[in-house]
């Protein structure tokens, strides 16, 4: 692999054979389009159809060209796959692009014209006519309000970004979690971020690996990791909690002192009942975050390569 280039793209790929080829012809076609130098690290989530034997081919058939080829031990996710390929990467620059196709290559050329505008170190791709289902619309609209990202209004959340590589030196703080976030990562090291309108089109091969449960799954996984709203949560439970619980043994107090009303076997119940359930949900959030930070001093890898052609 050249060590003097540009631009390096970084693609995870998982069941997404068909379009592997057409992929990086693309790639390469962008890229000659404006005289840079690229390498293209392709990385196999451990799929289960024929994309590692395709990739191997790919590699054979262009022999000159910078494209290095990592297959993971066990399927790690999309995050972490990606992470791999940055971690392997060379260049000025970093380019992360999904396996798709939905995204044509050709827009990267918006990434790196906007990114020479004001020496951006993060630019994101918009997706202006995105087609996903409203299920994904609205976690990744969830998942935009909840990041540092200075750029929210019409911002349309995507994978595709690039990047100044050295942010990279950055992530050993934050690469051994149990879940992670790339775009957590990249937010959190710099402010200086923009955003460009792309084109996004119809998948051309198979279908999304992404199936509602899954995408729920993520979405609470990132709220669960990536953000305070668990605690924010707890906080104002406790907070009405105790108002409530004020509120009540004022009313208990007034009742037994004006009415002689006794203290009833009901209104105890319900007292003990409702705090020993915020007791337990703030346990179980707290055991969550707990069992994180396990992780974190650990230091368990957060991906195995099983094979790795250069």
């Amino acid at each position: 692999m050249a060590k003097n280039v540009e631009y390096s793209v970084v693609v995870p790929v998982y069941n997404s054979y068909e379009g592997l080829k057409e992929l990086y012809s693309e790639i390469k076609n962008t890229f000659q389009k404006i005289n840079s130098s690229f390498e293209v690290i392709f990385v196999d989530d451990f799929s289960q159809d024929k994309s590692w034997q395709t990739l191997q081919e790919l590699k054979q058939d262009n022999k000159d060209d910078n494209i290095t080829l990592a297959k993971l031990s066990r399927n790690f996710g999309q995050h972490k796959a990606t992470l791999c390929g940055i971690d392997l990467t060379s260049s000025e620059y970093t380019i992360t692009i999904d396996d798709d196709l939905q995204i044509p290559p050709k827009e990267i050329i918006k990434l790196i014209d906007k990114q020479k505008e004001k020496d951006y170190d993060l630019v994101y791709g918009s997706l202006i006519n995105k087609k996903h289902s409203k299920v994904k619309n609205i976690g990744g609209d969830l998942i935009n309000s909840q990041s540092d990202m200075p750029i929210k209004e019409d911002y349309k959340p995507s994978s595709f970004r690039l990047f100044k590589t050295k942010i990279k030196e950055n992530f050993t703080f934050n690469k051994h979690k149990s879940r992670l976030y790339i775009d957590e990562i990249l937010i959190w090291n710099t402010g200086l971020i923009a955003a460009v309108d792309v084109e996004h089109q119809e998948r051309k091969y198979s279908s999304s690996s992404y199936s509602t449960k899954k995408l729920f799954g993520l979405g609470f996984t990132f709220i669960m990791f990536a953000t305070d709203i668990p605690l924010k949560i707890i906080v104002a439970m406790g907070f009405l909690g105790s108002i409530l619980t004020f509120i009540l043994g004022i009313r208990f107090i007034y009742r037994r002192i004006v009415f002689d009303v006794p203290l009833g076997y009901t209104s105890i119940i319900v007292s003990v009942l409702f705090a020993t359930s915020i007791i337990l949900l703030t346990l179980g959030v707290l055991g969550r975050y707990l069992n994180e930070l396990y992780i974190l001093l650990n230091k368990k890898p957060p991906y195995l390569i099983h094979d790795i052609i250069k």
